[in-house]
């Protein structure tokens, strides 16, 4: 279910300078030891349902006819590919009488910055890069009648809790055609909490 749309892009630059210092050259960093530092994903992670986030007006009325919804993300991480694999489950209340519903989506990126595109359903271009200890993935309009591509959405995983609590931070991207038609229908900005299930690992 995509009821939330989202972006993050943090950008952070400090420049020093002393006239009277002599400069030295600095020692290379190793990629590896960056890599070292950067943390892994893999695993199962279950939804929490006590911090999902708050429907809009319009999700209020989606959400009340859902009986009960579930959410479980499937990581596969090996740098520079991420496979996220996510399986929602939802029931709807009695008086609609419509059978459950399982749907699975699952989504390839690669953290080098190389870029995805998925036209499998709803098309999306994206490019996907760590900024610290966080993968950002930004994706950009797509399609035969767009003149400019733009970033319309940044979403960005990191962990949290030493490592049990796996973070998704969606955000629109302010100031686009894209948040004006989407203000009145989805949340702008959410956090969704994921649990480690540890009896998968």
């Amino acid at each position: 279910m995509r009821y939330v749309f989202a972006i993050f892009l943090i950008g952070v630059v400090g420049i020093g300078h002393d006239f009277h210092c002599q400069i030295k050259t600095a020692k290379p960093v190793s990629t590896k030891k960056i890599n070292d530092k950067r943390p892994n994903f893999d695993g199962e992670w279950l939804l929490d349902q006590s911090k999902m986030p708050k429907p809009s007006q319009i999700g209020v009325a989606i959400w009340s006819t859902i009986k009960t919804y579930s959410q479980v993300l499937y990581i596969q991480h090996t740098e520079s590919k991420i496979v996220f694999r996510e399986t929602e489950r939802i029931s709807f209340v009695d008086s609609l009488k419509r059978d459950d519903q399982t749907k699975v989506n699952e989504r390839t990126h690669f953290t080098d910055d190389r870029g995805e595109l998925k036209e499998v359903g709803l098309a999306e271009r994206t490019r996907t890069k760590w900024i610290g200890n966080k993968v950002v993935v930004t994706q950009y309009s797509y399609g035969p009648f767009v003149k400019k591509v733009e970033p319309v959405s940044y979403c960005e995983y990191y962990l949290i809790d030493n490592g049990k609590v796996l973070v998704k931070h969606m955000r629109m991207i302010t100031n686009t055609k894209y948040e004006k038609e989407l203000r009145d229908m989805d949340a702008l900005e959410a956090y969704w909490y994921y649990i480690r299930n540890e009896k998968n690992q």
